[in-house]
């Protein structure tokens, strides 16, 4: 079975039928409360260990996640004294506010462009999956936040190309990005990187090698300016 299904320079050039709301379904919103329900804290913090490093430097952190799921990386959290908000789908945004209803340190927002005094950006495989990539990592940016997490992210030394993501039955369109645009864009918005690690292995046998990433990347961005 294929993980991965051809190359296309945008979501406008695939032609073949495609899913793009599976983060919108029944099925799906109910998958991520049971991961919460059915896995025990040391899972989530193993996936994110950069945000917790990062959140105790500050004392009372404002923590942005974009497509953060049902605040799967809240979790993982030690510093608990936290403003910690999930930008997601509305469906998502529901069932996280029921989820979470007594506690107070954790909100659900389908909008990005209220929130500001931001400290941390921490975006996790999720900007893979916006139809616009670069232009949701612009609004991200101008959140402002003293430090952006990008963890298992697809880029690398390619030029930018969609392919579907085979999952459960699903065909679900999944960036892979050029990293020196990245890289650039933060440099011009005033940040600088601070670290920078290799993360997942990906199977891309079936790509040509001139889209091989190899792996994912994590990456950390300090605001300079």
């Amino acid at each position: 079975m294929k993980l991965w299904e051809g190359v296309y320079r945008s979501f406008d050039d695939i032609d073949v039928e495609y899913d793009y709301a599976v983060g919108d379904s029944e099925n799906w919103v109910k998958s991520q409360v049971d991961k919460v329900e059915n896995n025990p804290i040391e899972f989530f913090e193993e996936q994110n260990k950069l945000l917790n490093s990062y959140s105790m430097k500050f004392i009372y952190p404002k923590i942005v996640d974009f497509g953060g799921s049902i605040g799967h990386s809240y979790l993982a959290i030690d510093n608990k004294n936290v403003n910690f908000v999930v930008i997601e789908t509305e469906e998502i945004c529901e069932a996280g506010k029921k989820f979470y209803e007594d506690d107070s340190d954790i909100a659900f927002s389908s909008s990005i462009s209220k929130l500001k005094n931001v400290d941390i950006v921490y975006v996790r495989s999720a900007l893979q999956y916006a139809k616009s990539p670069m232009k949701k990592l612009v609004q991200l940016i101008e959140l402002n936040p003293r430090y952006f997490i990008l963890c298992h992210l697809s880029a690398g030394n390619v030029e930018s190309f969609v392919s579907l993501q085979e999952w459960y039955g699903h065909k679900i369109p999944y960036w892979f990005l050029n990293l020196s645009q990245i890289r650039r864009l933060f440099d011009d918005c005033g940040y600088e990187l601070e670290m920078q690690s290799s993360y997942e292995d990906l199977d891309q046998s079936n790509f040509p090698a001139e889209n091989k990433i190899l792996h994912t990347k994590n990456l950390v961005f300090k605001r300079i300016r």
